[in-house]
């Protein structure tokens, strides 16, 4: 009986540091995984949480989320002024002066478009009676001193422009209708500087010149 007890003592003995290791190796291998918190699909992905923004870097509301150019400038439209300041562009054939054309003129030195020592201003009258295009411009001219702005040659003022229907042609307007003609005598552009500048031009006594005015557009 004694021996047996010894026996059954000396067993328990030598499993009892199988168990307590088994034991331990468990705890180690399923604690970690116990005080690990539920998965989520957005906690993997940090992005996924991320306010939407456009290409500027502002948020976009949920009606927003519509496709954004690159480029934050490419919805700005710049304000073009509706009306040009001094001569219309496109050229002699489309251009157009304003009515009040400021030169400078000298008598020793001439006619300029820019202002230069020792000269004086002179506005002349312009008449945008045509506007389509092409056009270029007619001279009314006289032969009286007080009446005309400044001197061209041959004792001959201007007195002031007239936009026609026509085309510049080496330098020269050739009106609708006078490619082929001399416009300096034609009656009907007499009869226009007369309309156009009556204190002036009255009963047809001004001339008409057509080469005068393509250098205001050079």
């Amino acid at each position: 009986m004694g021996m047996n007890m010894k026996r059954l003592t000396w067993i328990l003995l030598a499993t009892l540091p199988s168990v307590v290791v088994a034991q331990t190796s468990l705890s180690t291998t399923t604690e970690p995984s116990a005080l690990a918190a539920p998965s989520s699909p957005l906690a993997a992905d940090p992005a996924a949480t991320a306010t939407p923004v456009n290409a500027a870097g502002l948020p976009l509301s949920g009606s927003e989320t519509t496709a954004i150019s690159a480029d934050p400038a490419a919805t700005i439209t710049a304000a073009v002024p509706a009306t040009a300041v001094g001569p219309r562009p496109g050229g002699p054939n489309k251009g157009m002066l304003p009515e009040e054309f400021k030169v400078y003129y000298n008598e020793n030195v001439g006619i300029s478009k820019t202002s230069f020592k020792g000269a004086s201003e002179k506005v002349i009258p312009t008449k945008n009676d045509f506007t389509e295009v092409p056009g270029c411009y007619i001279s009314c001219y006289t032969k009286d001193a007080k009446k005309g702005l400044y001197n061209i040659g041959d004792n001959t003022y201007l007195i002031g422009q007239i936009r026609v229907s026509g085309h510049y042609y080496g330098g020269t307007c050739l009106p609708k209708g006078f490619e082929n003609k001399d416009v300096r005598n034609a009656k009907e552009f007499k009869e226009m500087c007369e309309k156009d500048f009556p204190e002036k031009c009255e009963k047809e006594s001004c001339g008409v010149g057509a080469s005068h005015t393509a250098q205001w557009f050079n």
